[in-house]
């Protein structure tokens, strides 16, 4: 690829699927936001699944301006999600507005999209649980792992109610010693 391709994909934004079915983590969106961040701006974000799948993904879809993907699934174990990210990736890909995908998804069955898409010049970033997508990160330009991009528990954010151990022994004793020495426990 020549320098020039290089430097107009990375003037066009990244466009980010995502497989709802497949990623049940929706609060990964801000960290990979982030480091998507360092590698070009993030543009058109689409979330596809059934119903139950995009329920999960309502608040944050809301929060990041994500277009929820509504797939009807004709059966149990259709792959209609899939295709339908597949078709869209591809109009995508081929109204030439975006510089590089993300998939986010741990489903090796996106491999031939990922390396069609290469073939066009444009990178494509998989964001998947580590343990999963080993064997199809060589069609990926780069990999993120889901588990790089969940965001850290604060200590702040602990309910009230989930004390330690000690502290819930020394309120113990305390209760038990401020009581008369007559009394029955």
């Amino acid at each position: 690829m020549s320098a020039l391709n290089k430097l107009h994909n990375i003037l066009r934004p990244i466009v980010v699927l995502i497989d709802a079915e497949n990623v049940l983590m929706p609060d990964i969106i801000g960290g990979l936001i982030a480091k998507l961040g360092l590698k070009g701006s993030v543009g058109l974000m689409r979330v596809y699944g059934h119903q139950a799948a995009l329920d999960k993904w309502k608040a944050v879809a809301k929060s990041f301006g994500i277009h929820p993907m509504l797939q009807l699934n004709p059966g149990d174990k259709s792959n209609s999600t899939d295709f339908a990210m597949t078709i869209d990736a591809m109009d995508l890909l081929h109204s030439g507005r975006f510089g590089g995908f993300c998939l986010v998804t741990s489903d090796a069955d996106f491999v031939l999209l990922a390396r069609r898409i290469r073939d066009e010049g444009l990178p494509v970033y998989n964001c998947g649980e580590a343990d999963k997508t080993k064997v199809s990160r060589k069609a990926y330009t780069d990999f993120i792992s889901i588990e790089s991009v969940m965001p850290k528990p604060s200590r702040t954010n602990k309910p009230a109610n989930n004390k330690s151990p000690l502290k819930k022994s020394i309120k113990t004793i305390a209760t038990k010693k401020s009581k008369p020495a007559n009394q029955v426990l």
